[in-house]
Parts: structure tokens; C-alpha cells; sequence
């Protein structure tokens, strides 16, 4: 998601983008910017060009007990029929398409670093009340980047409750720092943060997320 709210202040295709991944998602957003930079299409490449950071919450990059337990949820509910059988089997430990969405978004990570376009900054939260066979810390981190830890369960650790929850704190934290970076980086000054009133902010509102170029 791009978070400068003011889409006129600079051009579209080069509004910097960060990330903010759940679970799947995050392996969804790994592949995609890999497709990103794979494709011809200038508008396709820039999305990765213009990606500045990645923030990926319970995300399974090794394989995780989420294939069981996805196959136990849908039968909970009924609808085991729409399983699809190729996405649970995707998250079984050592998957050989897991390790090739890997093994390609960190080759890509790398050449962009060699290319002089700048590393994307990563983080990573594992939630630190794991349900059993979920998402064990093992497989919600990165070799070589920062694991934080979230007070919470798969389910739970994307829904903050209020601005001084300390899963939002903590994620609100490294956006601030990411966006302040980019901030300096292409000259632009942030807008006041709108006054929460003790509600959870919108992730991009409470991070001073709206940026004026200069």
C-alpha cells in the first residue's frame, strides 16, 4: 500500500511504497514484486522501484503448520470443498514452491541492493502466543533482519484495539522510522498527525504518513 495520502504532491509512479503483510499475504506480496521485476512492462517495474519497505506480520517463509491448520478451519466451517489443495500444500514445511518464492524475492533483494536502487527495509513480527503448529518464530523471521515480537496469536496480531496497544506501537514504530528515512531522503517534510482520540489510529494516518514534497 502506498502511504502518501496526497497523490497530486508527486507523481504516481514514483510514490514510495511500503508493505504492510499479514500471514499469506506476505508470500503474496513476495512473489508479486518478483513478478514485478520480471515483467516488461515499465508501470509493472516500478512497483518494485518505487517499494521502500516490507513490514510482515506471521508471514510462513519456511513452511508452517498453517496447511493443517487450514485444512482443520475449512472443515470447522464447511467449506472444505473450496479448499484449494495446491495453496495448502504450498505451506507444508520444505515445499518446493515455498523455497522458490524465497530463494527468488531474496535474489532480487540482493540485485536491487547491487544495482544502487537501495535495499528494501524488512521487519518482522511473529506473534509471541503461537497457536499450535501455526507460525512458530522460526518461520515468521528473516535470517539478517529485525524480528520484533507481537503479545498476541496468528488470529489477533493484526488487530489493534487501541493507540497504545504494543503490537501497534511496535509496527507503527518501524513505519515511522522507514517513512522518516524516505522523507529525508527525497526532501519531503511531513503533515501534522491527526489527533487520535484514543482509538486505534488507521496504520498510515498514526504513522505521519502524509508527506508534502518541497
Amino acid at each position: 500500500m502506498a502511504f502518501d495520502s496526497q497523490p497530486r504532491l508527486r507523481p504516481q509512479n514514483e510514490r514510495p511504497i511500503i508493505f504492510i503483510c499479514h500471514s499469506l499475504g506476505g508470500l503474496v506480496c513476495e512473489d508479486a514484486l518478483v513478478k514485478s521485476r520480471e515483467r516488461s512492462e515499465q508501470h509493472l517495474q516500478n512497483i518494485l522501484r518505487s517499494t521502500r519497505g516490507i513490514a510482515f506480520l506471521g508471514t510462513p517463509h519456511c513452511g508452517a503448520g498453517l496447511a493443517r491448520w487450514a485444512e482443520l478451519l475449512s472443515r470447522s466451517i464447511g467449506v472444505v470443498k473450496q479448499t484449494n489443495a495446491e495453496i495448502v500444500a504450498v505451506l507444508r514445511s520444505e515445499s518446493e514452491v515455498l523455497a522458490r518464492i524465497q530463494d527468488s524475492f531474496h535474489t532480487m533483494v540482493m540485485a536491487r541492493g547491487r544495482e544502487g536502487s537501495g535495499l528494501i527495509d524488512i521487519c518482522c513480527f511473529y506473534e509471541e502466543l503461537p497457536l499450535p503448529g501455526v507460525v512458530p518464530q522460526h518461520s515468521a523471521t528473516l535470517p539478517g533482519y529485525i524480528p520484533i515480537g507481537i503479545h498476541s496469536n496468528h488470529m489477533d496480531m493484526a488487530r489493534f484495539v487501541a493507540a497504545d496497544d504494543p503490537g501497534f506501537v511496535a509496527v507503527s514504530g518501524e513505519l515511522r522510522r522507514w517513512i522518516k528515512q524516505i522523507d529525508i531522503a527525497t526532501g519531503c517534510r511531513d503533515l501534522p498527525t491527526p489527533t487520535q482520540n484514543g482509538s486505534p489510529p488507521d496504520m498510515l494516518e498514526g504513522t505521519g504518513s502524509s508527506s508534502r514534497c518541497r
